[in-house]
């Protein structure tokens, strides 16, 4: 069982142009505009629990939403948070993202997927378009 965190707002650099951003900062702007990371990414991966069970942490529920997904170990889960990284450095943005337009959130901020396949049809893999 897993549960993903969720961005659940627009990154400040999703409206701008790239060419504007190396303009005003450099080329050296890119890297970080290459790996910023976007609404929908899975930020983090937990066990089921972690933020729905009784002992749940709090999260910053303004940016950041909870989807559950019982049907997917917590190992399995770890690959949805797929980026690449060099020294511990994101270099790419994240290869996933999960379409949190579509879900339906409690008021908590938390939404449960119910099977495999309404999580191929939110989760979407960036690397492929």
């Amino acid at each position: 069982m897993a549960e993903f965190l969720v961005l659940d707002i627009n990154h400040v650099w999703d409206s701008v142009d790239i060419g504007v951003l190396v303009g005003i900062h450099g080329p050296e702007i890119e890297q970080k505009y290459n790996a910023r990371i976007q609404r929908g990414d899975v930020i983090e991966v937990r066990p089921d629990g972690y933020w729905t069970g009784p002992n749940a942490l709090p999260f910053k529920k303004e940016k950041l939403c909870v989807v559950s997904v019982p049907f997917v170990s917590y190992e399995q889960a770890m690959q949805y948070m797929d980026g690449e990284y060099t020294e511990d450095i994101m270099t790419k943005k994240r290869r996933y993202n999960v379409d949190t337009i579509q879900l339906t959130f409690d008021k908590n901020k938390i939404a449960v997927i119910k099977n495999i396949g309404q999580l191929n049809i939110l989760l979407r893999d960036k690397s492929i378009g």
